[in-house]
């Protein structure tokens, strides 16, 4: 009768335990997606990552767009800071560029400098709705 008991109370949590998301796992997929989609030239999967009605998103989309159209992108990033809930998380980056001109193997723009974004969950999917400093995705001014 004990094993019956103990082997039911495990059927019952190992699937809560399992389902359970780890929600600052998910974000981090989310900035990872985005940093191999920016060396990968695939602004529609950059995009994806944001929330469309966020401040600012269509000069993001615009940005984003000239710099993977123009350049071959390196893309790297460091988790600094997570803080939030399931909801709503606020992550800083230690995020690094290195940019060079479609065509021009010798001169490049190295960038590296600390982001901070909020990611918010909308139904199954997390989006980022805020990113500071937008520019730092911004094609170089030439």
């Amino acid at each position: 009768m004990r094993r019956r008991v103990l082997l039911l109370a495990f059927v019952l949590v190992v699937p809560i335990v399992c389902a359970a998301a780890d929600p600052s796992q998910e974000v981090w997929d989310v900035l990872t997606q985005v940093a191999s989609a920016l060396s990968a030239r695939n602004s529609q999967a950059v995009l994806a990552a944001f929330d469309p009605a966020m401040p600012g998103y269509d000069r993001l989309r615009d940005s984003v767009s000239a710099l993977l159209r123009d350049s071959d992108v390196q893309s790297g990033v460091e988790l600094e800071s997570d803080e939030g809930n399931g909801e709503e998380r606020t992550e800083e980056l230690d995020w690094l560029l290195t940019i060079r001109a479609e065509g021009d193997a010798t001169a490049s723009t190295r960038r590296e400098q600390r982001v901070k974004c909020t990611l918010r969950k909308s139904g199954k999917k997390w989006l980022i709705v805020a990113f500071e400093p937008m520019e730092f995705l911004a094609p170089p001014k030439k």
